[in-house]
């Protein structure tokens, strides 16, 4: 079986268009779907749970805030021999499961499969800006670490491989997915061939550059996965 994993914290907003993109599934694989519930002050529980008809679906309650607690709790309660990740405030394709299974069975060698985003939700300017410099942005990534940088909206695992790797430190509460990204590189090899998911640009409605500042700092520090003191910031879970 599959597990996909959802970290929310306040998306009462969103949290019905992500879900309904796993309704919409077109895949011959079962799968369950963990919503964890990260500490919301708002009625995200109670939206998701709404999808107990239509999902084979756990809502679970984390109360350590941070993105890296909320996705390790997932992982650990996840049931399925691969695990999915993506966002609240994401929408995943119909075929996301099917093409992304079909790149582990046949590259037996692989333990994790990747992919991008897109923006269609900002101007025009930063839509384009974000869509176009993304996927060059990964490349230059693979370039200088020598493997592709696993992305939290949008990646699978071989629960084998990740449990193996360490998995994501529930102390960090911004970078958990670049942080399990050189755990998991350690392991085995991850794949750049997910189908690409809607990513919520509001982190960018001042613009594209102070939008994509934070991820720079984080991505671009190779100091994450050796001190993570040093990446610790305010709660940045919205």
């Amino acid at each position: 079986m599959i597990s996909v994993v959802i970290p929310a914290f306040n998306e009462e907003e969103n949290i019905s268009n992500a879900l309904e993109g796993l309704v919409r599934q077109q895949t011959k694989y079962p799968f369950e779907v963990l919503v964890i519930d990260n500490a919301s002050t708002d009625k995200t529980a109670q939206v998701a749970k709404s999808f107990s008809d239509k999902l084979r679906l756990r809502v679970i309650h984390e109360s350590t805030k941070g993105r890296g607690a909320a996705r390790a709790r997932g992982f650990a309660e996840a049931k399925g021999d691969i695990i999915f990740s993506t966002d609240a405030d994401c929408v995943v394709p119909p075929n996301w499961i099917e093409k992304t299974m079909q790149v582990f069975s046949k590259r037996h060698n692989i333990i994790a499969v990747t992919g991008a985003p897109y923006l269609n939700d900002c101007n025009l300017l930063t839509n384009t800006s974000f869509n176009l410099f993304f996927a060059p942005g990964m490349y230059g990534w693979r370039a200088t670490t020598g493997h592709w940088l696993i992305c939290g909206f949008n990646f699978a695992v071989k629960k084998e491989a990740y449990q193996k790797s360490g998995g994501f430190d529930a102390q960090l509460n911004a970078g958990e997915d670049v942080d399990v990204s050189f755990k998991l590189a350690k392991v085995g090899k991850i794949a750049w061939a997910a189908p690409k998911v809607w990513f919520s640009g509001r982190r960018f409605q001042k613009g594209f550059i102070r939008g994509v500042l934070p991820y720079a700092f984080l991505m671009g520090s190779y100091k994450l996965a050796r001190n993570r003191a040093n990446v610790q910031l305010s709660d940045i879970r919205n």
